[in-house]
C-alpha cells in the first residue's frame, strides 16, 4: 500500500488506490486543536441522531477521525495526525475500520456529517468483504470512451433525471432498463464497471445523501438539484467514474421511492445488473453529438503529454505504482494523468510525492515520471 495507503478496496495487481480521494477538496489551512476537538464533538453530536439501520441494512456506526496537515483528533482525543491519514475514505487503524475526513477550519457541519457516515458505509463495505469493488487500473486501460457507449449512457443519465425530477413512468423505467440491457450486450466491460462504482460509491453516495435530508432539507435539496444536473451534462461524464457517484444514488434513491426490492445484502453482482436479468433491448440510434466532447477530452490530455516535451523526467527507471487519485485519473496513449498525489516504489523504498503528475506506463510498471504544474 505504499504508505500503507488506504482505500477501501481489494485491488487487483497490489496496485493501491483512494476510491474516494478528495470529494469536493479544498486546499486545507492549520486548524487549532480546540477547533478540531469541537468539530469532533458536534459531528458526533450529530452521528448520535442517525438511526444507521434505517438507512441500509445492518450498517452501524463506526469509529471517526477528523485531521489537518499536523494533527487529528480520533474517538475525541487530540493526536499527532498518523501517517495513515491521507485521504477522506475508511481504513483499517489501530485494529478497527475508521472513518476519517479531512477538515479546514470553516466546514459545514451537516454536510461534514454526512460525508463522515458516507466513509463510515466504506467502512461497512470493507468490514462486510465487499467483492464489488472493481480494479480500478485496469478499467483506466479499458473503458471505452466511445461516442456510442458514452452517447447511450448520456441517455441513460437524461431518463434518470426525469424519474427523479418530474416522477415514475413504467414506459421511461422501461426503456431506461433497454438502454442498460443494450450495452450489457454490446459493451459488457464498460457496463459492468459503471455497475459496480455505482454500487460501491453510488450507495455511499446515497448513504451521504440520506443523511444530509435528516440533518437539514434545505441543504438536502441543493444537492439533489446539484446531481440532477451533473449526471446530464456530456461534459461531467468524462472521465466516467465522477459521475457515478450521482447516477447511481439518484438510481438508488428513485428505487427507494418506489419501493422497489433489492438485495441490500453483499452478493457478487452489482444491484443495477440484477435489474437486467428478464429485461429486452432493441437495436438504437445514436447521433454523433459525443463525439466533439471525447475529442475535447483527449485533447486536453494530449495538451498535457505536450507539455512535457522540454522536460526531463522527474524520475525514469522502472517503478512499482503503489497509488495515485484515482477518482479523476486519466488515461491516454501510455500515460496516466494523476491529480494531487503519486505513491510508487523505487529499489524497496516506497515514496509518495504530493501535487499533480503525468506518468508513462509500460503494463503495470512506471518508466518516467513528469510533474505537471
Amino acid at each position: 500500500m505504499g504508505v500503507r495507503f488506504p482505500s477501501p478496496a481489494p485491488v487487483t495487481n497490489q496496485v493501491t488506490l483512494l476510491s474516494d480521494f478528495f470529494y469536493f477538496y479544498a486546499k486545507i489551512t492549520l486548524v487549532m486543536n480546540v477547533d478540531l476537538l469541537m468539530m469532533y464533538q458536534e459531528i458526533d453530536k450529530r452521528i448520535k441522531l442517525i438511526s444507521f439501520h434505517s438507512l441500509w441494512k445492518g450498517f452501524h456506526p463506526f469509529s471517526f477521525a477528523v485531521y489537518n496537515d499536523t494533527l487529528a483528533c480520533f474517538k475525541g482525543l487530540m493526536i499527532d495526525k498518523p501517517k495513515e491519514f491521507i485521504a477522506n475514505t475508511a481504513i483499517f487503524f489501530q485494529g478497527e475500520q475508521v472513518a476519517m475526513f479531512r477538515v479546514d477550519e470553516d466546514e459545514d457541519l451537516n454536510i461534514i456529517t454526512s460525508k463522515m457516515v458516507h466513509e463510515m458505509f466504506h467502512a461497512y463495505q470493507n468490514e462486510q468483504h465487499d467483492q464489488r469493488f472493481p480494479n480500478e487500473i485496469e478499467a483506466l486501460f479499458k473503458y471505452e470512451y466511445t461516442n456510442r457507449n458514452i452517447s447511450i449512457k448520456l441517455k441513460e443519465n437524461q431518463i434518470l433525471h426525469d424519474l427523479v425530477k418530474h416522477g415514475f413512468s413504467q414506459d421511461k423505467w422501461d426503456q431506461f432498463l433497454s438502454l442498460k440491457k443494450y450495452r450489457s450486450i454490446h459493451h459488457p466491460y464498460s457496463l459492468r464497471y459503471e455497475s459496480l462504482i455505482e454500487q460501491i460509491e453510488g450507495t455511499a453516495n446515497y448513504i451521504e445523501l440520506s443523511v444530509l435530508k435528516l440533518l437539514n432539507t434545505e441543504k438536502y435539496e441543493k444537492k439533489i438539484n446539484y446531481m440532477l444536473k451533473h449526471i446530464i451534462n456530456p461534459h461531467d461524464l468524462l472521465p466516467i467514474r465522477i459521475a457515478l457517484y450521482d447516477s447511481g444514488a439518484l438510481l438508488l434513491l428513485m428505487m427507494k421511492q418506489q419501493q422497489m426490492s433489492f438485495n441490500e445484502g453483499f452478493t457478487t453482482e452489482p444491484f443495477s445488473l440484477d435489474l437486467l436479468q428478464d429485461v429486452k433491448y432493441q437495436d438504437i440510434e445514436i447521433n454523433d453529438h459525443m463525439q466533439e466532447v471525447i475529442d475535447d477530452y483527449y485533447q486536453a490530455i494530449d495538451d498535457i503529454i505536450d507539455s512535457i516535451k522540454q522536460q526531463k523526467p522527474l524520475a525514469s527507471g522502472s517503478f512499482e505504482l503503489k497509488g495515485l487519485n484515482i477518482y479523476n485519473a486519466k488515461y491516454h496513449k501510455g500515460f496516466i494523468y494523476t491529480t494531487y498525489f503519486l505513491q510508487y516504489v523505487d529499489h524497496g523504498e516506497e515514496i509518495t510525492l504530493f501535487g499533480n503528475y503525468l506518468i508513462k506506463m509500460k503494463d503495470l510498471t512506471i518508466t518516467e515520471i513528469y510533474q505537471i504544474s
